[in-house]
């Protein structure tokens, strides 16, 4: 019994990076706002922020400019401000080309956060390969080149923020369900072997005070 449950983890040992999801990907970034951010429902000077969203590697664009950039779909957005969590999705994600030509609204590299009332211009290297009409966004860490807080009330504030964007890889949820279960069954295998090696251990110091 204890061979075929070796065989069943050594299968699924071998099956489980195959079952690895390359298709979402989670964006997350956690820094501090600089002293000069106006105070808003999504800043505050010198005040802690995180933010992270999911999107699909390979996202089926629902607008695109070639050579500049495009918007993907996204999910599961969340926002907090010193420690607090912002009840708030942005209306679009737009992600952009280094060569994108930069503009107070949509300088080149990364992407915004378009909120209803305000916008999170997020740069640095470009995120993706590929057309922008069937792009590829790549994971890694992008450290930040620069960031603008607009909000469409007030001119444009430029303020520094500390943090990089990173972009990973999200298992399904198959992949953990399997993991587990290569966890238990690794256990129930180390178990069951233990037990035969102590017998034939025993057997043996017996055997030799014979």
């Amino acid at each position: 019994m204890a061979i075929l449950e070796l065989r069943a983890v050594l299968i699924l040992s071998a099956l489980l990076p195959v079952s690895v999801s390359a298709d979402m990907l989670l964006v997350s970034e956690s820094g501090t706002w600089g002293s000069t951010v106006p105070t808003s429902t999504y800043t505050a000077p010198n005040a802690s922020f995180s933010y992270s969203f999911l999107v699909d590697s390979n996202p089926s664009v629902s607008s695109y400019e070639t050579g500049l950039g495009f918007e993907a779909p996204f999910s599961s957005f969340t926002y907090t401000l010193a420690g607090n969590t912002v009840a708030t999705t942005p209306v679009s994600i737009g992600w952009y080309s280094e060569n994108e030509p930069g503009s107070p609204y949509n300088p080149g590299g990364l992407f915004n956060l378009d909120f209803s009332d305000a916008i999170f211009v997020i740069t640095g290297a470009q995120a993706y390969l590929g057309p922008e009409s069937a792009p590829t966004i790549l994971t890694g860490v992008y450290p930040l080149s620069g960031t603008a807080y607009l909000a469409l009330s007030t001119p444009l504030a430029d303020v520094p923020i500390s943090g990089d964007v990173v972009i990973s890889s999200v298992p399904e949820p198959s992949s953990l369900l399997l993991l587990l279960t290569v966890c238990v069954l690794s256990v129930g295998v180390k178990s069951r072997l233990v037990g035969p090696l102590k017998r034939k251990l025993a057997a043996r110091l017996w055997l030799g005070s014979a």
